[in-house]
């Protein structure tokens, strides 16, 4: 069946096609549309093979892979790291967050947001931003205790595990989902503004990263530029998209809800209608789905 389609692109389509993978049926149903997305976003057929092979491994379901692939691009044309390297590094960093409750999409956009961020702030490469990834879910994962009691969590009383005495803290920011005994961790996207922000309240702002914090190593990268976000502000730039603010007395947004702005910016990244219409016009140059 694949074999009908390999005049549509050549050998770079044939290449992309074999290494999508996956239910043969789910993919054709979407591929004249997911090229005409590579094709106006100037992306090889066989990248765009290896990103939408790794999103079907991951479980994004057929109905979402357009949308999906066409944020990454976005993401790509955004951020640092370039669409073709996505397959390798979401494949790491989506896994990474494969602990906390989010629905695969929401995963997949948020890894690769998160991955354009650390390579953004200061990673030099593709595989420093994807370790930054892990080396953040590993953070919020292995500190819970540290994250609850830098953000406002009191010591309520102790029990005994594995025959040592571990004190019971109660408020604070709690990073496991109810009733999981933390073995799944709440959504990403939801804990990183409830944790800046809560540790500023509690005056441990000092405290998110550093020996001793809660945040240490490659996730700084990430957490450096949120926490610059809740407190100098951030504000909208020539081309409308936040930014952190030099000046506090300009900035729009503050706190939480600038760590949430930074965040949806980098990892909800959708074409908007003029980056849609030049698209469309560069597949209509072409005679390949005309």
């Amino acid at each position: 069946v694949l074999g009908g389609f390999e005049g549509l692109a050549g050998k770079a389509g044939a290449a992309g096609i074999s290494a999508f993978g996956g239910n043969e049926a789910e993919i054709i149903q979407n591929y004249e549309k997911l090229a005409k997305v590579a094709r106006g976003a100037g992306v090889s057929m066989a990248d765009l093979g290896d990103v939408t092979a790794t999103l079907i491994n991951r479980g994004v379901e057929s109905k979402d892979l357009v949308s999906t692939v066409e944020s990454l691009v976005k993401q790509g044309k955004d951020g640092a790291v370039e669409f073709k390297s996505m397959a390798t590094m979401l494949d790491a960093s989506s896994g990474a967050l494969g602990r906390f409750k989010m629905g695969q999409t929401d995963r997949i956009s948020s890894a690769g947001g998160l991955t354009q961020m650390a390579r953004t702030f200061g990673k030099k490469s593709s595989e420093e931003a994807t370790n930054a990834v892990e080396d953040l879910a590993r953070d919020l994962g292995g500190k819970a205790d540290v994250i609850q009691a830098l953000t406002g969590g009191q010591v309520t009383g102790a029990k005994i595990v594995g025959g040592k005495v571990q004190r019971t803290l109660g408020g604070g920011v709690e990073v496991g989902e109810a009733g999981t005994n933390r073995a799944q961790l709440r959504n990403i996207n939801e804990l990183l503004p409830e944790i800046i922000a809560g540790a500023i309240k509690s005056g441990n702002a000092g405290k998110i990263m550093g020996e001793g914090g809660m945040f240490t190593g490659n996730s700084t990268s990430i957490i450096a530029p949120l926490v610059q976000a809740a407190t100098l502000g951030i504000k909208k730039n020539n081309e409308g998209r936040w930014e952190v603010s030099g000046n506090k007395n300009e900035s729009d947004m503050f706190g939480g809800a600038a760590v949430k702005a930074i965040l949806d910016q980098f990892s909800n990244a959708t074409l908007d209608a003029g980056e849609s219409a030049k698209a469309f016009d560069n597949v209509m140059k072409c005679n390949i789905f005309c």
